[in-house]
Order: structure tokens, then C-alpha cells, then sequence
């Protein structure tokens, strides 16, 4: 009896670890997951011309030679 008392700790101490082993594993293959998404997308910037204008012209407001950008700003509205 006295010995399963003093394995009780280090059986909790191991569930801990393998709990904690098990959210690791799942944040490993999260972070995979999206450095191979953004390892496509890089890729897609570099060889797709087409891509890489669009992205430009959403994330940076880049226009064409003789395009303007015009930026609507909804008024704000008083209680």
C-alpha cells in the first residue's frame, strides 16, 4: 500500500507530461500546417505576377500609372 501511495505522485507528474507532450504535438503540426501556407504563398509571389498585383493592390494600395485610389470614409454618426 505504502508503495502505490509514493508512485501517486509521479504517475500525476506523468499525466501532466503527456497531456502537456500531446498539446505540443498539436501546436507543431498547426504551425506546419501554416508555414507550408505561407512557403505556397511566398511562392506564389515570387512567380505570379498576376498574384502578386492583386496583393499589392489590397495590402498596399498600389495603383497603375494613370489609376487613382480613392479611400471612402463613412462619416461618423452622433448619439
Amino acid at each position: 500500500m505504502l508503495g502505490l501511495v509514493s508512485l501517486l505522485p509521479a504517475f500525476s507528474r506523468f499525466q501532466d507530461l503527456a497531456s502537456k507532450n500531446k498539446d505540443l504535438q498539436e501546436k507543431i503540426q498547426q504551425l506546419s500546417l501554416e508555414n507550408k501556407q505561407l512557403k505556397n504563398r511566398q511562392h506564389k509571389l515570387q512567380t505570379d505576377p498576376i498574384y502578386a498585383e492583386s496583393v499589392a493592390r489590397k495590402n498596399l494600395n498600389v495603383a497603375k500609372e494613370g489609376e487613382v485610389i480613392y479611400k471612402v470614409i463613412p462619416d461618423k454618426e452622433e448619439k
